[in-house]
């Protein structure tokens, strides 16, 4: 039985325009593509035949844009982590500095491009949608990555990026990849950078500070897709924090982050008669009930 985690972006009315922005903005990258876009059922409480979700590749890498309405939040706490390694690709600053373009016409800079002491080239910046990027040149020693890592920035009290992971290992099949604890970090346990790989999606995390004004929103969340109804079961059970959060298939942890826990084949129950109503009276999907 396998465990597949899909990046959730929401978006507000813009799932359409942003899949072909960003497939566009990563052309030049391999397995970079647009899969379906969903249009709304019966049932749907927008215009049947709208578009509800996008499904795209972006090198090798599937996210899900949600047209969410006006209550989807997006804050620099999610970000894309985008490597680009010279020892896989002779052009690889050209490439950062042409992605790095597109993205921060009608976007924010967050960081500056510019060489930092974890990075000879890198930018952070928020694209003109508020979805996150940093490039990174990365060095060609070390293990291999993905091109794209979704990133977990953890604000407020700190530090909290090992707590978190803790959790998050309890409750999915876990991976430690690189860590680097902070130096100057009196407890030890405050994370400077880390990924691991979490199900089949490989990640990263950094605790922030408690400076930031900002934490993790529900218009970046993580689409959990299970084979049985018993994983949707367990992992519910471990994440789920914020009762009131809880609403066909969505929860949010005790660290904010928001995860929608689905079983697969659940496309096929919603489009049958009366199942998007269903699916919107469940808090956890139950696809024995459909």
């Amino acid at each position: 039985m396998s465990i597949n985690i899909v990046p959730c972006l929401g978006q507000n009315g813009t799932a359409e325009e942003a899949a072909h922005f960003y497939t566009d903005a990563f052309a030049n990258h391999t397995d970079t593509k647009i899969l379906d876009l969903m249009r709304g059922p019966e049932g749907f409480s927008g215009t049947p035949g709208d578009v509800v979700s996008a499904q795209i590749m972006i090198a090798n890498q599937g996210i899900t844009l949600l047209n969410m309405g006006d209550s989807a939040q997006l804050t620099p706490a999610h970000s894309f982590l985008v490597n680009f390694d010279p020892s896989t690709d002779d052009q690889a600053r050209e490439h950062l500095d042409q992605l790095w373009e597109v993205i921060t016409k009608d976007g924010q800079i967050l960081m500056p491009l510019d060489a930092y002491p974890f990075a000879e080239h890198y930018g952070w910046a928020m694209d003109k949608y508020g979805v996150g990027w940093q490039l990174m040149l990365t060095k060609p020693e070390g293990d291999p990555r993905p091109h794209l890592i979704p990133s977990l920035l953890f604000t407020g009290e700190q530090p909290k990026a090992a707590a978190a992971l803790d959790l998050y290992k309890s409750a999915l099949p876990f991976e430690q990849g690189a860590l680097a604890i902070k130096p100057e970090d009196p407890t030890g346990e405050g994370i400077m950078f880390t990924d691991f790989k979490l199900a089949d999606l490989w990640m990263s995390a950094m605790d922030g500070g408690p400076d930031h004004k900002f934490g993790f929103a529900n218009g970046f969340s993580y689409m959990v897709w299970c084979d049985t109804q018993e994983q949707v079961d367990e992992i519910w059970e471990k994440l789920s924090a914020v009762p009131e959060a809880e609403q066909c298939g969505w929860l949010q942890d005790e660290f904010g982050l928001s995860w929608q826990i689905l079983p697969k084949g659940l496309g096929e129950k919603v489009a049958q008669p009366g199942g998007f109503e269903k699916m919107m009276q469940m808090k956890k999907i139950d696809i024995n009930e459909f």
